[in-house]
């Protein structure tokens, strides 16, 4: 827990919104409290406008935020004048306060029937205001920006009952304290607003009683916020889960159908030759198989493998069951598991493996270890597994997450795809005789595919930008960790001939890249040289058309959950992100998502 909320601290602080927002609280709580410092503070919030990035990834957020707070000031001030007596204001300010709280929970669903139509100026701001309204951090930041306000408000009237303000202030926070905890429902970048608000308004609060004091100290706040957030505007809490720059969102979506859902955070999805669906549970270790019955698709236990978690043991955000895989001719169910920690020094690294199951009867029999010593750490541990047109086990292993990971290169495991035969052994034919390595220089290949000739491409999953499409070439170095981290890199590869270049580059968007397929030609009507991707932080499935020389021709968005990401409001029967795609026996290609496992049964026309 206290790692946890370590983390979500940094990335708090390196977010450039959150010291915008907190300036923007402290101007609102002196000015609520009649100190006549205010209007420094206001200044000093908006100078700190100036260092962030002017695209939609920098403020788009940040405007709605600060929408919700300038209606939580007025409504704040409203409700005081409206009900003087403390007790009716405190029970005001709790029932609009739990409505609030009420949207963001149900928030989703709202923006999503707007994804076509006119490209004017109102459909526009229609569109931005649904997109509002659908984002759980507006009701959030207005139903805590309220409660505090209205505790501001008491502290300076002089009738008595302040008690009632706070109480009130108590019941609203708590409950919001509940749904930023709630896993799937609010992302960190809601309580990171949350945060930044509480924050300045307590430091108002605090100011407010040395008036003399107030202006030279927010003056230097206002001059420590700007330089904050100038300093952390090109590092990794600058990016923003939104959908890249230039890549358009289809008019039309793709058909989606529900095989099961109610899985505990799906990992994978492989089917089998024979049209069964196994999938792997992130956290519990289950590998599950649905198997077509009539009309329908049963579920069932395939097997259970053990992730370790001994006491005194820390265990890391990326130790589970990763990928799943069935062998194209023969009774073998695949899987691959980091366990990230140390027992001997409570460390969370570790090692991962690669195991499988022999398949009786719908049944895993004994399990078998076929690769073992997998380097593993607390985040990037790869894990996708892949039969290939070569009859081989294809794999990839991440850095570990690792501060100064290794160059990479043919004989270290961390950043690389690997190749074996199904037994673990080295084929006689890989690149580098006596290495599984094909290729290296990966911070974390979530999903990869072959081409019908043979080529392989992968999606890449950069830190606060630069998440990635590439085509993968052996025996070459892909970038990392000499490049990936900074938005000019993808230019510099190009002219870098020890390096191979990004197809794809996110930019600024933090999009989380997982499962890739490439589809046949004729699959669902689409041309030959097209792709489908998809994405955990954005919940969306993204379509490609390349040549061969591996240059983009079209690129578009064919499914969006982002609008919808919370699942109690989704207007699809599943919870987004995904977080695995493969193609199937019938030519359908299957997804897993955060709670189910499906297929997509239709695309729209291809982009011309």
């Amino acid at each position: 827990m206290i790692e946890q909320l370590t983390n979500l601290a940094a990335w708090a602080l390196a977010w450039p919104g959150s010291p915008l927002l907190f300036a923007w609280a402290l101007a609102v709580g002196l000015a609520i409290l009649d100190v006549r410092s205010w209007p420094l503070a206001a200044g000093g919030a908006l100078l700190c406008i100036a260092p962030l990035e002017t695209g939609p990834a920098g403020v788009r957020f940040l405007a709605v935020a600060l929408a919700a707070l300038a209606a939580a000031w007025g409504g704040a001030r409203w409700i005081a004048g409206r009900w003087p007596e403390p007790r009716r204001r405190a029970g005001v300010v709790v029932l609009v306060g739990l409505v609030l709280l009420g949207w963001s929970w149900l928030a989703g669903g709202i923006a999503a029937d707007l994804t076509s139509g006119s490209p004017g100026p109102l459909w526009r701001a229609l569109r931005g205001v649904a997109w509002a309204a659908a984002w759980p951090g507006t009701g959030l930041v207005a139903a805590t920006g309220l409660a505090s306000l209205t505790v501001l408000v008491d502290a300076r009237s002089e009738q008595p009952g302040r008690r009632y303000a706070l109480g009130g202030a108590a019941i609203v926070l708590a409950v919001a304290g509940l749904l930023l905890s709630g896993e799937g429902r609010v992302r960190i970048l809601e309580g990171a607003a949350v945060g930044a608000l509480l924050s300045g308004l307590l430091v108002a609060g605090l100011l407010a009683r040395r008036e003399r004091a107030a202006a030279p100290v927010v003056a230097v706040l206002c001059l420590a916020l700007v330089g904050w957030t100038g300093l952390v505007r090109d590092r990794w809490g600058a990016g923003e889960y939104v959908h890249p720059a230039g890549v358009a969102i289809s008019d039309e979506f793709a058909g989606m159908e529900v095989v099961g859902r109610g899985i505990l955070l799906t990992s994978s999805i492989a089917p089998a030759p024979d049209g069964r669906l196994f999938f792997g549970e992130f956290t519990t270790g289950r590998i599950g198989v649905f198997t077509p019955e009539g009309d329908g698709w049963v579920e069932s236990t395939f097997a259970e493998l053990e992730i370790p978690r001994p006491p005194g043991a820390r265990r890391s955000y990326e130790s589970g069951l990763w990928g799943v895989a069935v062998h194209p001719e023969e009774p073998w169910v695949y899987a691959m598991a980091a366990a990230s920690f140390d027992v001997a020094t409570d460390d969370i690294r570790g090692t991962a493996r690669v195991v499988r199951f022999r398949d009786e009867g719908g049944v895993g029999g004994a399990m078998e270890v076929v690769l073992d010593g997998i380097p593993a750490g607390p985040i990037h541990n790869g894990g996708a597994l892949l039969f290939g047109p070569d009859g081989k086990l294809w794999a990839t292993v991440g850095d570990g997450g690792r501060e100064d990971p290794p160059p990479g290169g043919p004989h270290a495991l961390p950043g690389t795809l690997l190749r074996l035969e199904p037994d673990g052994r080295v084929p006689d034919d890989n690149p580098v005789p006596g290495s599984p390595v094909v290729a290296w220089g990966f911070r974390n290949i979530y999903g990869f595919d072959f081409t019908p000739g043979g080529a392989i491409w992968a999606t890449e999953n950069g830190p606060w930008c630069c998440d990635r499409v590439l085509r993968v070439e052996q025996e070459m170095d892909h970038g990392w960790p000499r490049y990936g981290a900074d938005l000019s890199d993808a230019e510099a590869m190009r002219s870098d001939p020890s390096a191979v270049a990004p197809a794809f580059d996110s930019g600024t968007s933090r999009i989380s890249p997982t499962g890739l397929v490439w589809l046949p030609e004729g699959a669902y009507d689409q041309p030959a040289g097209t792709l489908l991707f998809a994405t955990w932080h954005t919940a969306a499935i993204h379509r490609m058309r390349v040549d061969e020389a591996g240059d983009v021709l079209a690129h578009d968005i064919v499914f969006d959950m982002l609008p919808t990401r919370t699942p109690a409001g989704s207007l699809y029967p599943f919870a987004g992100g995904f977080s695995g795609l493969s193609l199937g026996p019938d030519g359908l290609v299957y997804f897993s998502s955060l709670d189910a496992v499906g297929r997509i049964a239709s695309l729209p026309p291809p982009v011309p």
